[in-house]
């Protein structure tokens, strides 16, 4: 998590977000479209692989924007998969990126520690 910035787990949140470690990571997904754009069998990229809850939405879906961007300048035809950061919730998602191409949202339902009942 703390790819955002050093979270503060007393306040549960985030003092300040660290742009600079987001827009390198911008720069590996920049890096990783340009090495296997070519490659037939890479068909696309999810930027960040299960982001927590705690990780500010605004910050998130920013981030999402721009390295779809990023990837689609260099490889228009992956696809962009973003995780939904354990917030399933078309209050939250609905809409995003609307008439984007090649996107889609992942999400990762854990059964194995709750009831089947729950």
């Amino acid at each position: 998590a703390s790819w955002v910035g050093a979270f503060d787990e007393r306040a549960g949140a985030y003092p300040s977000v660290n742009w600079t470690h987001i827009e390198r990571s911008i720069a590996m997904l920049e890096t990783i479209a340009t090495t296997y754009a070519a490659r037939p069998e890479v068909i696309g990229v999810e930027p960040v692989n299960e982001p927590w809850q705690y990780t500010p939405i605004e910050v998130l879906k920013r981030y999402y924007w721009d390295g779809y961007l990023a990837v689609k300048r260099i490889a228009p035809h992956w696809r962009y998969v973003m995780h939904d950061s354990f917030r399933f919730d078309t209050a939250i998602w609905g809409g995003f990126m609307r008439g984007c191409p090649d996107i889609a949202l992942d999400t990762h339902v854990y059964q194995a520690w709750f009831e089947p009942s729950t």
